[in-house]
């Protein structure tokens, strides 16, 4: 009987969860950013589960030395394993609730493409290597970034209700959206450009003085 009762209380708080996640109204900053802030676990594990498939897959054979063969296989292998529960089990994937599933299965898409993007680079017969600066800005402060994005969408789901917004509209806020997300990322590079310049110069500096305030 306190099994019944415990399942019962468990269900019913799971349902209250669920509704209120999906169902209720976004009415102040937090209804408004549930799914940033009840996401953080889920995005943080994403985060983090990115670094270590990096390290193990790609900077570990790089550090040796060794062929973009392995780095293919490395990629694979884990993009595998982390596909094998959401595809097995059946898990339902939620991008809203950010659950394993959902971590899994981008970890695992992610690394299938990666894996894909080695073999087209080592097939491929130029030797020139171009970054878009967009994406080095991005890639380098992923995590303010991140939050930066996420407090937008707030701000979007606050000033307009998008459940009602046509296509055209949706597609011009989208693209606002983004380009706000790029100028962020470069406006966090740039600053944290000019930090390290004025640390370097202080740095010159105190060695510059450093022989004339000795005895």
């Amino acid at each position: 009987m306190n099994n019944i009762t415990a399942y019962s209380k468990a269900n019913h708080h799971l349902n209250y969860h669920l509704s209120y996640h999906f169902l209720s109204n976004r009415n102040n900053f937090i209804s408004s950013n549930r799914e940033g802030i009840f996401g953080c676990i889920g995005f943080t594990a994403l985060y983090f589960l990115g670094n270590d498939v990096g390290k193990r897959a790609i900077w570990e054979p790089l550090s040796r030395g060794t062929g973009t063969g392995e780095i293919v296989l490395r990629l694979f292998v884990l993009g595998s394993i982390m596909l094998f529960e959401p595809i097995t089990f059946r898990n339902h994937i939620s991008r809203r609730l950010t659950n394993a599933s959902y971590v899994l299965w981008i970890g695992g898409h992610s690394s299938i493409c990666l894996c894909f993007i080695c073999v087209i680079d080592a097939l491929s017969c130029t030797t020139q290597i171009y970054t878009s600066p967009c994406l080095s800005f991005i890639s380098s402060h992923q995590m303010i970034v991140f939050l930066i994005a996420n407090i937008i969408v707030g701000i979007i789901n606050l000033a307009t209700n998008t459940h009602k917004l046509g296509d055209t509209t949706s597609i011009v806020i989208l693209t606002i959206y983004m380009l706000m997300v790029v100028k962020s990322a470069r406006v966090i590079d740039s600053c944290m450009v000019y930090i390290s310049r004025y640390r370097s110069k202080n740095k010159q500096n105190k060695e510059q003085q450093g022989p004339l305030l000795s005895p």
